[in-house]
């Protein structure tokens, strides 16, 4: 994340998923791959169009930047969140997102695994499913 300190010098916050208080698979609900901007622009006076086009993940790295008060930095001086940088030995969330749409699509729009599905071929009957049916 960007922002100015006090005297007006451009400042950057590097912000993981662990400070975030965020698990791996946490990603998958708070992370829109679709939807990441090469940086979120922040303003200060929060419109209500700023609002409707923030991500849940905008709202959680520029509430954890307020929260600190080492960086002591007021919302007017946010600058934009930019999720293609990040430390040398950790990986953005840009990285990360092409295996998490993978991971959501698989996760949200798959069905539970049945007994017929890994019954063999001369095992299976069509009976067994409808009567598995609660």
């Amino acid at each position: 994340m960007r922002y100015l300190d006090p005297a007006g010098a451009e400042q950057f916050a590097f912000v993981t998923l662990a400070q975030l208080g965020l698990q791996l698979l946490d990603l998958v609900y708070v992370l829109d791959p679709d939807n990441l901007q090469s940086a979120a622009k922040l303003s200060g006076a929060g419109s209500d169009a700023d609002l409707s086009s923030r991500s849940e993940l905008d709202d959680r790295v520029r509430d954890f930047v307020l929260r600190q008060p080492a960086l002591a930095v007021r919302p007017d001086l946010l600058r934009e969140i930019s999720y293609f940088e990040g430390n040398a030995a950790d990986f953005s969330f840009v990285d990360v997102a092409s295996m998490v749409r993978s991971l959501r699509a698989l996760l949200l729009h798959s069905r539970p695994l049945r007994a017929t599905d890994i019954a063999l071929p001369t095992e299976a009957k069509t009976t067994s499913e409808a009567a598995a049916a609660i």
